[in-house]
Protein backbone atom coordinates (compact mmCIF):
# COMPACT_ATOMS: atom_id res chain seq x y z
CA UNK A 1 0.00 0.00 0.00
CA UNK A 2 0.55 3.49 -0.74
CA UNK A 3 0.67 6.80 1.27
CA UNK A 4 -2.20 8.50 0.61
CA UNK A 5 -4.04 11.78 1.82
CA UNK A 6 -7.26 12.97 2.26
CA UNK A 7 -8.98 15.78 0.79
CA UNK A 8 -11.41 18.66 2.35
CA UNK A 9 -14.30 15.73 2.02
CA UNK A 10 -11.99 12.91 3.08
CA UNK A 11 -11.04 14.68 6.61
CA UNK A 12 -14.63 15.76 7.37
CA UNK A 13 -15.46 11.84 6.71
CA UNK A 14 -12.64 11.39 8.94
CA UNK A 15 -14.47 13.32 11.33
CA UNK A 16 -17.52 11.67 11.55
CA UNK A 17 -15.65 8.52 11.58
CA UNK A 18 -14.44 9.36 14.88
CA UNK A 19 -17.54 10.93 16.34
CA UNK A 20 -19.25 7.11 15.29
CA UNK A 21 -16.19 5.57 17.76
CA UNK A 22 -16.72 8.24 20.66
CA UNK A 23 -20.32 6.85 20.76
CA UNK A 24 -19.12 3.52 21.69
CA UNK A 25 -20.16 2.44 18.28
CA UNK A 26 -17.83 -1.32 17.88
CA UNK A 27 -15.78 -0.70 13.83
CA UNK A 28 -12.75 -1.65 12.63
CA UNK A 29 -9.98 0.34 10.66
CA UNK A 30 -12.21 2.21 7.87
CA UNK A 31 -10.04 0.40 4.72
CA UNK A 32 -13.08 1.31 2.39
CA UNK A 33 -12.33 5.06 4.03
CA UNK A 34 -9.12 5.00 3.47
CA UNK A 35 -8.87 3.41 0.21
CA UNK A 36 -11.63 5.61 -1.75
CA UNK A 37 -10.05 7.92 -4.52
CA UNK A 38 -12.80 10.24 -4.20
CA UNK A 39 -11.83 11.05 -0.44
CA UNK A 40 -7.83 10.77 -0.84
CA UNK A 41 -5.07 10.62 -3.43
CA UNK A 42 -2.30 8.50 -3.72
CA UNK A 43 1.60 9.72 -2.60
CA UNK A 44 4.58 8.30 -4.15
CA UNK A 45 5.53 6.63 -0.57
CA UNK A 46 5.46 3.26 -0.32
CA UNK A 47 4.37 1.98 3.43
CA UNK A 48 5.35 -1.96 2.60
CA UNK A 49 7.42 -2.65 5.74
CA UNK A 50 5.85 -0.13 8.33
CA UNK A 51 4.86 -2.36 10.87
CA UNK A 52 1.58 -1.69 12.61
CA UNK A 53 2.75 -2.77 15.97
CA UNK A 54 5.37 -1.27 17.73
CA UNK A 55 7.36 -0.75 21.08
CA UNK A 56 6.98 2.69 22.11
CA UNK A 57 6.68 5.99 21.08
CA UNK A 58 10.10 6.18 19.72
CA UNK A 59 10.26 3.40 17.78
CA UNK A 60 7.42 4.37 15.87
CA UNK A 61 8.78 7.56 15.08
CA UNK A 62 11.73 6.08 13.97
CA UNK A 63 10.16 3.91 11.60
CA UNK A 64 7.94 6.75 10.36
CA UNK A 65 10.44 9.47 9.58
CA UNK A 66 12.53 6.86 8.21
CA UNK A 67 9.58 5.28 5.75
CA UNK A 68 7.96 8.43 5.23
CA UNK A 69 11.38 10.96 4.23
CA UNK A 70 10.28 11.55 0.84
CA UNK A 71 7.24 13.51 2.39
CA UNK A 72 8.44 14.55 5.36
CA UNK A 73 11.97 16.73 3.63
CA UNK A 74 9.13 18.22 1.24
CA UNK A 75 5.82 20.87 1.51
CA UNK A 76 3.36 17.93 2.31
CA UNK A 77 5.37 17.32 6.18
CA UNK A 78 2.29 19.30 8.26
CA UNK A 79 -0.29 17.91 5.51
CA UNK A 80 -3.51 17.52 7.45
CA UNK A 81 -5.04 15.07 4.77
CA UNK A 82 -2.06 12.90 5.14
CA UNK A 83 -1.52 12.67 9.19
CA UNK A 84 -5.72 12.34 9.35
CA UNK A 85 -5.15 9.34 6.99
CA UNK A 86 -2.25 7.90 8.76
CA UNK A 87 -3.87 7.93 12.05
CA UNK A 88 -7.01 5.77 10.82
CA UNK A 89 -4.59 3.78 8.85
CA UNK A 90 -2.79 2.85 12.70
CA UNK A 91 -6.27 2.83 14.50
CA UNK A 92 -5.59 -0.51 16.16
CA UNK A 93 -2.56 1.05 17.12
CA UNK A 94 -3.66 4.60 18.25
CA UNK A 95 -6.95 3.43 19.87
CA UNK A 96 -7.09 -0.25 19.98
CA UNK A 97 -9.96 -2.32 19.97
CA UNK A 98 -11.47 -3.07 24.40
CA UNK A 99 -12.97 -7.13 24.70
CA UNK A 100 -16.42 -5.18 23.94
CA UNK A 101 -15.20 -3.85 20.57
CA UNK A 102 -14.99 -0.22 21.04
CA UNK A 103 -11.89 2.16 21.46
CA UNK A 104 -11.00 4.29 23.66
CA UNK A 105 -11.07 7.96 21.79
CA UNK A 106 -9.56 11.20 22.84
CA UNK A 107 -9.86 14.83 21.97
CA UNK A 108 -9.96 15.28 17.79
CA UNK A 109 -6.05 16.74 18.16
CA UNK A 110 -4.89 13.42 18.33
CA UNK A 111 -5.99 12.26 15.08
CA UNK A 112 -6.09 14.86 12.66
CA UNK A 113 -3.15 17.12 12.91
CA UNK A 114 -3.87 21.13 13.64
CA UNK A 115 -0.63 22.67 12.10
CA UNK A 116 -0.84 25.81 12.36
CA UNK A 117 -1.12 25.88 16.35
CA UNK A 118 1.77 24.13 18.15
CA UNK A 119 -0.05 23.26 21.24
CA UNK A 120 -2.22 21.14 19.51
CA UNK A 121 0.25 19.91 17.21
CA UNK A 122 2.23 18.14 19.90
CA UNK A 123 -0.99 16.30 20.62
CA UNK A 124 -1.33 14.03 17.54
CA UNK A 125 -0.58 10.74 18.46
CA UNK A 126 1.58 10.12 14.94
CA UNK A 127 2.91 13.48 13.69
CA UNK A 128 3.80 15.48 16.95
CA UNK A 129 6.17 12.43 18.09
CA UNK A 130 7.81 12.50 14.46
CA UNK A 131 8.36 15.85 14.79
CA UNK A 132 10.04 16.33 18.15
CA UNK A 133 12.45 13.36 16.74
CA UNK A 134 12.89 14.96 13.29
CA UNK A 135 14.44 18.27 15.21
CA UNK A 136 16.39 16.00 16.49
CA UNK A 137 17.55 13.48 14.17
CA UNK A 138 21.18 14.30 14.81
CA UNK A 139 21.42 13.38 18.61
CA UNK A 140 17.90 11.02 18.72
CA UNK A 141 19.36 9.34 22.24
CA UNK A 142 17.70 13.12 23.18
CA UNK A 143 14.27 12.00 22.78
CA UNK A 144 14.56 8.91 24.05
CA UNK A 145 12.76 9.76 27.48
CA UNK A 146 10.05 12.25 25.71
CA UNK A 147 8.79 9.16 23.64
CA UNK A 148 8.70 6.41 25.99
CA UNK A 149 5.39 4.75 26.14
CA UNK A 150 3.01 3.15 24.33
CA UNK A 151 1.35 4.94 20.87
CA UNK A 152 -1.73 5.19 22.06
CA UNK A 153 -0.51 6.95 25.22
CA UNK A 154 1.13 10.03 25.42
CA UNK A 155 2.40 10.03 29.38
CA UNK A 156 2.66 13.14 31.58
CA UNK A 157 6.65 13.81 30.18
CA UNK A 158 5.63 14.41 26.55
CA UNK A 159 2.33 16.16 27.58
CA UNK A 160 4.37 18.44 30.15
CA UNK A 161 7.61 19.24 27.99
CA UNK A 162 6.22 19.02 24.51
CA UNK A 163 3.81 21.42 24.44
CA UNK A 164 6.77 23.74 25.46
CA UNK A 165 7.63 24.52 22.07
CA UNK A 166 10.79 26.55 23.74
CA UNK A 167 12.00 23.15 25.41
CA UNK A 168 10.69 20.27 22.91
CA UNK A 169 13.31 22.55 20.16
CA UNK A 170 16.25 22.67 22.59
CA UNK A 171 18.20 19.55 22.38
CA UNK A 172 20.30 20.60 25.61
CA UNK A 173 17.04 20.67 27.56
CA UNK A 174 15.94 17.36 26.12
CA UNK A 175 19.38 16.03 27.18
CA UNK A 176 18.43 17.62 31.04
CA UNK A 177 15.22 15.46 30.67
CA UNK A 178 16.63 12.20 29.38
CA UNK A 179 19.35 12.23 32.35
CA UNK A 180 17.01 12.90 35.16
CA UNK A 181 14.08 10.35 34.07
CA UNK A 182 15.36 7.59 31.40
CA UNK A 183 16.26 4.32 33.09
CA UNK A 184 18.60 2.77 30.47
CA UNK A 185 18.53 -0.69 32.34
CA UNK A 186 14.71 -1.00 31.51
CA UNK A 187 14.53 0.93 28.67
CA UNK A 188 11.89 3.47 29.79
CA UNK A 189 11.02 6.42 32.54
CA UNK A 190 12.09 6.16 36.42
CA UNK A 191 9.73 5.70 38.68
CA UNK A 192 8.08 8.81 39.69
CA UNK A 193 8.94 10.76 36.57
CA UNK A 194 5.42 11.28 35.44
CA UNK A 195 3.82 12.15 38.36
CA UNK A 196 2.73 15.23 39.81
CA UNK A 197 4.92 15.30 42.54
CA UNK A 198 8.13 17.05 43.46
CA UNK A 199 11.15 16.28 40.66
CA UNK A 200 8.81 15.34 37.96
CA UNK A 201 8.04 16.40 34.82
CA UNK A 202 5.59 18.47 35.68
CA UNK A 203 7.87 20.38 38.08
CA UNK A 204 10.69 20.42 35.73
CA UNK A 205 8.79 22.36 33.03
CA UNK A 206 7.61 24.70 34.75
CA UNK A 207 11.30 25.41 36.46
CA UNK A 208 12.90 25.45 33.16
CA UNK A 209 9.92 28.61 31.97
CA UNK A 210 10.64 30.27 34.93
CA UNK A 211 14.80 29.59 34.58
CA UNK A 212 15.20 30.22 31.00
CA UNK A 213 14.59 33.99 31.55
CA UNK A 214 18.24 34.73 32.83
CA UNK A 215 19.80 31.29 31.71
CA UNK A 216 21.00 30.39 27.87
CA UNK A 217 20.50 26.64 28.42
CA UNK A 218 22.22 25.89 24.17
CA UNK A 219 25.69 26.25 25.86
CA UNK A 220 25.48 24.54 29.21
CA UNK A 221 26.01 21.16 30.17
CA UNK A 222 23.88 18.42 31.90
CA UNK A 223 25.74 19.08 34.72
CA UNK A 224 25.29 22.20 34.95
CA UNK A 225 21.99 22.84 34.64
CA UNK A 226 21.25 20.18 37.14
CA UNK A 227 22.82 22.47 39.60
CA UNK A 228 20.55 25.30 38.94
CA UNK A 229 17.87 22.81 40.23
CA UNK A 230 16.59 22.78 43.66
CA UNK A 231 18.89 19.91 45.17
CA UNK A 232 16.08 18.32 47.33
CA UNK A 233 12.96 17.97 44.98
CA UNK A 234 15.38 16.37 42.60
CA UNK A 235 17.32 14.28 44.52
CA UNK A 236 15.88 10.75 43.71
CA UNK A 237 16.60 11.59 39.65
CA UNK A 238 19.78 13.14 40.13
CA UNK A 239 21.47 10.53 42.64
CA UNK A 240 22.55 13.43 44.72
Amino acid sequence: MNLREFNAEGIQEAHSFLELLRTGESLPTPYQLLEDDELSSELPVSLKGLAHSFESRFEMALRMNTVLAPVLNSPRADSVGMWTWLALLFLDTLAPQKANGSRKIGDQALYILEPDNWRRYYRHLLAGPCRVMRAHWDELHVTQAILAGKPSVPGELYEQIASRQEVITSAALLRLTRRLYWDASTKGLKRGAASKGAGSARRLAALLLQLDLTWDFIEMTDDAMIKLLPTREFARFTGA
